[in-house]
């Protein structure tokens, strides 16, 4: 970001705010004086508490001059069929807005502007101080949600950087990249699985810190110096889930009519995924917190669809649009302020791509889900679980972060190289041939998994086989020789039968019963996870008529 900065509008240019305002509200002039040394893009807050209303808008290339009445004293100027007057000239720039929102009644600044009508929030090479910070916040009162909540929550992590030199001020630090991590990693199930497919859900009881971990995965990747925020590294987003979400708009954003203008209304998640694009050798970390609370194959529809038209070309992944080039175009053409409320209005390389393919799934988004399994509100259905790779967070450690002082929160020495996620095999066949002794073991296993299954909706299919070839391929590199790690195989293998297999299962008695018995006496002396899994399964069913993975 640029620019950022207030027009606090004082009693005595009311005429002049009305004057300038375009009857449609969808832009408004002002005095180039105030903008003499800003560039187009830069981001303002008008805030006019005599009328409540609040303007975020974008500066645009476009000017104008008035006409100077003496009779009135005003200066005049036509514009889109409409008269525009102000008392001062001679020459206006005109302001995109790009969100309106009320001041509440009892909203005030907590550091005043006094007499003068512009302060600046946040430019390259400010001197920050507390009463930046003061009207930052007093503006997250107004612009409590959506693209200017974020703007301002960022210029606000900025100037809070700059006001506290030397903590945290990471980017003096000497730092390292690793290539590969160890078998032993504590990380290491969740990072695997990240690398054979980029969506995931933890599950497990409120409180195992499961958001918590993938915060922890952003900031162990974030390889980026200037994503590495003060409070939050900036490849990490949190979306809480809402009860209420039955469709795509609260995620993808939605078409409206303005005044008799077509305009798209952008969302975090759409944000956060051009973002991803600008940064795409970084890790990107989307946090859907409590992801069930609603229907998941309702409001991610699209992005469950879009996960399986990845392709690979030439090194590069490639996918369907979430919003389609004959959309952007159409956008674009009808809306001066479309670029700038994504944030692209400085960036003609991805404007170029948008235009040409849509927004695509960018190649570093990893989207990680959580749940809680004691307050399901909404069950999962095949469709998303036979996209996601699920782990079970259901260890607690009543000792963890007492006996040694232990900080996940923050950038380290060593950073997890970009590579090590976001190269992957394009496929199973890839995965087999890398060892094909090893994956003919793999395929022994499967085919008497599925003799088990065969004949229930919950056997293996091809995207299941190829998965669990790809995240042994992918742990065999690090795993090195089976004495050091004893059967490393055996190990991966039960972690993919609860990661793709044994969260399908559910039902009643006559519906899986003969599974779970059959599958027990498989696993059983080979896969010590999955075997305890479905004796809790078992006991589940005995006792309650009916089970399911996804209870407690």
């Amino acid at each position: 970001m640029e620019h950022s900065g207030i027009i606090d509008i004082k009693n005595n240019m009311l005429p002049n705010y009305s004057g300038l305002l375009s009857a449609d509200k969808q832009y408004i002039f002002w005095n180039q004086k105030r903008f003499s040394r800003d560039k187009p893009g830069a981001r303002f807050y008008f805030i006019n508490r005599w009328k409540g209303e609040a303007l975020r808008v974008v500066l645009s290339e476009e000017k104008v001059s008035g006409k100077y009445d003496k009779g009135s004293d005003i200066w005049r100027f036509h514009y889109n069929n409409q008269v525009h007057s102000s008392s001062i000239g001679p020459d206006f720039v005109r302001l995109d807005i790009l969100e309106r929102r009320r001041v509440p009644e009892e909203w005030k600044w907590q550091a005043p502007l006094g007499r003068s009508q512009r302060a600046d929030i946040w430019k390259p090479g400010i001197k920050p101080d507390n009463k930046r910070i003061l009207r930052t916040d007093d503006l997250m009162k107004i612009f409590n949600n959506g693209q200017g909540h974020d703007e301002l929550k960022y210029c606000r992590m900025l100037l809070q950087e700059k006001l506290s030199p030397g903590e945290g001020n990471f980017s003096e630090k000497k730092t390292s990249l690793l290539s590969n991590i160890s078998f032993q990693d504590a990380q290491r199930k969740v990072l695997m699985a990240i690398k054979t497919k980029p969506f995931l859900i933890l599950a497990g009881v409120s409180g195992t810190g499961k958001s918590r971990l993938v915060r922890t995965l952003a900031y162990r990747t974030c390889t980026e110096k200037s994503l590495r925020y003060k409070h939050c590294p900036g490849n990490f987003e949190l979306l809480k889930v809402k009860s209420n979400w039955h469709d795509s708009t609260e995620l993808l954003g939605h078409p409206t009519q303005l005044g008799g203008i077509l305009k798209y209304v952008s969302s975090a998640f759409i944000r956060f995924l051009i973002k991803a694009w600008k940064y795409k050798d970084v890790p990107f970390f989307l946090c859907l917190d409590e992801m069930n609370l609603a229907p998941v194959e309702r409001y991610f529809a699209e992005y469950l669809s879009l996960l399986e038209t990845r392709r690979y070309d030439n090194d590069s992944m490639n996918s369907d649009a979430f919003i389609s080039k004959e959309d952007i175009r159409r956008y674009a053409e009808a809306d001066n302020a479309f670029w700038s409320q994504l944030e692209l209005d400085t960036d003609p390389v991805l404007r170029r791509q948008f235009l040409k393919y849509g927004i695509t799934l960018p190649p570093n988004l990893i989207v990680i889900g959580t749940v809680n399994m004691d307050e399901t509100t909404h069950t999962f259905s095949r469709k998303v679980l036979d996209r996601a790779m699920t782990i079970e967070m259901d260890i607690v450690d009543m000792e963890d972060g007492l006996l040694e002082y232990s900080q996940s929160w923050e950038y380290p020495s060593e950073f997890i190289a970009p590579g090590f996620l976001l190269d992957r095999l394009p496929g199973g066949y890839d995965a087999y041939h890398k060892n094909v002794t090893v994956g003919k073991r793999i395929i022994d296993e499967l085919k008497a998994i599925n003799e088990v299954l065969e004949h229930s909706p919950f056997r293996i299919a091809y995207r299941v086989r190829d998965e669990i070839l790809a995240y042994c391929a992918y742990n065999a590199e690090i795993a090195g020789s089976s004495e050091q790690h004893g059967d490393w195989l055996n190990t991966c293998l039960d972690e993919m039968l609860l990661m793709k297999i044994l969260s399908r299962i559910e039902g009643s008695e006559a519906k899986c019963g003969e599974i779970i018995k059959k599958l027990m006496q498989k696993v059983y002396n080979k896969f010590p996870g999955s075997y305890g899994k479905l004796e809790k399964m078992q006991w589940r069913l005995n006792n309650w008529g009916y089970t399911s993975y996804w209870q407690s």
